[in-house]
């Protein structure tokens, strides 16, 4: 692959990921506007359009559990 395909394709990627980001922030401001909602941002600001940072920051803190099963 040549330098140029290289490049071509990180921007093709990053382009494909702000895509994603924006529409991860549309979909989340969208239902907390029809719910009313606030978030507690940095320094305990009130935010009814939070970024997408801030919601992910928001579900670190969830616990996540795992469950194997075993095949029979």
């Amino acid at each position: 692959m040549t330098c140029p395909q290289r490049i071509e394709a990180l921007v093709c990627m990053v382009l494909i990921a702000m895509m994603v980001l924006s529409a991860v922030e549309r979909v989340v401001r969208r239902k907390m506007q029809v719910a009313e909602d606030l978030v507690i941002g940095h320094g305990k600001s009130r935010q009814t359009r939070p970024s997408l940072r801030l919601i992910l920051a928001i579900f670190a803190y969830l616990p996540v559990s795992r469950v194997a099963f075993e095949e029979s």
